[in-house]
């Protein structure tokens, strides 16, 4: 009985001088993720943007002064950085090697994190070539628009309307028969916007109309929607939903 008695304190003596010195000098690496906080600012214009850092807090509750160092002189790679437009994946990585990870006893939980475009502004200073119109019953219609006969009769139905009221002007800058580029994240429905909806003024119901499209990330339209040969509305048709 002493004899066991007497080597179980002595296989507790070791072990307990085992954990005693792995703690002591050979503790767990400290866990770091580097992209917990991290905020991303995009400049420039679509097609045309660059990525930079523009906020990382990491987070870190010890006081070495060379865990604290290496947190404040952290260094990046943005990858691919320039000509980015809205919806483009990029990688930040760490630049670190093993070594002095493995010298400071870092674990970094990611070395990589990938982020989505976002934000960019369309490119206004793009030269566009000049736009070759067509004349349809007295209107000058856009020939890059490729209208059907049945949205070329709708568009001058509304043009129409909207000279007989003095909008001729308005009318003519507003609508849009070519595809345009949403800016926003969500995919939507194609949607009808109707004039008594919005104090039966037109250019209200055009504008949620194109909002509504704008806001979406998806190629759209807005079509004006004619009954008995009056403007009633506009719909916003997306691309894909054809």
């Amino acid at each position: 009985m002493k004899k066991f008695i007497l080597g179980a304190s002595i296989f507790i003596l070791v072990f307990s001088s085992i954990i005693y010195l792995k703690i002591t000098y050979f503790p767990e690496p400290y866990e770091l993720d580097v992209f917990e906080n991290m905020e991303i600012a995009y400049i420039g214009s679509q097609g045309n943007g660059n990525a930079e850092i523009d906020e990382n807090y990491i987070s870190y509750n010890g006081r070495k002064k060379e865990i604290l160092d290496f947190i404040k002189n952290i260094d990046y790679t943005i990858t691919p950085n320039e000509n980015l437009k809205n919806y483009d994946e990029i990688t930040v990585t760490v630049n670190v090697d093993k070594e002095t990870l493995k010298k400071l006893n870092i674990k970094l939980r990611k070395s990589s994190k990938t982020f989505r475009v976002r934000g960019l502004e369309k490119n206004t200073d793009t030269k566009k070539a000049p736009i070759e119109m067509k004349d349809v019953n007295g209107f000058n219609i856009p020939t890059n628009w490729n209208l059907s006969k049945e949205d070329e009769q709708a568009y001058i139905s509304y043009l129409q309307q909207m000279k007989e009221k003095g909008n001729a002007e308005i009318a003519t800058k507003d609508v849009q028969f070519e595809w345009q580029q949403g800016t926003g994240i969500e995919t939507k429905e194609n949607a009808d916007f109707f004039i008594k909806d919005y104090m039966n003024i037109g250019t209200f119901a055009y504008e949620y109309a194109n909002n509504y499209g704008m806001t979406s990330n998806q190629e759209f339209k807005i079509v004006p929607l004619v009954e008995k040969e009056e403007t009633i509305g506009y719909s916003c048709i997306f691309k894909d939903m054809n």
